[in-house]
């Protein structure tokens, strides 16, 4: 999966510096893959999401074994979901510089 550009912008007030990047992250919900079940999971990879789901469907579904036309349904309900992260970034009265990659 390709990096998304990252996007940043800088707020500043009251001499408080925050920092908001716009990024990717994945979204999976049961419901997705036909089962009546709220559950829903987000992540930064596909990896983290993938073992947030397999961990649920082993406690609230009983799968102990997960079949490959249910692994292709829920590949297919993995969506990416765009958010933003914000990180403080401390006081300040010094100017702010914008990085774009």
């Amino acid at each position: 999966m390709a990096t998304p550009p990252c996007i940043y912008l800088i707020e500043q007030a009251d001499n408080v510096a925050i920092l908001k990047e716009a990024v990717s992250i994945l979204f999976f919900c049961c419901k997705d893959c036909g089962l009546d079940c709220s559950f829903h999971v987000t992540g930064m990879n596909e990896h983290e999401v993938a073992r947030k789901i397999i961990q649920h469907l082993d406690s609230a579904h009983g799968m102990k074994v997960i079949p490959a036309d249910f692994m292709i349904k829920i590949r297919y309900a993995i969506k990416n979901k765009d958010a933003v992260k914000t990180v403080s970034l401390g006081q300040t009265d010094k100017p702010l510089v914008v990085v774009f990659r």
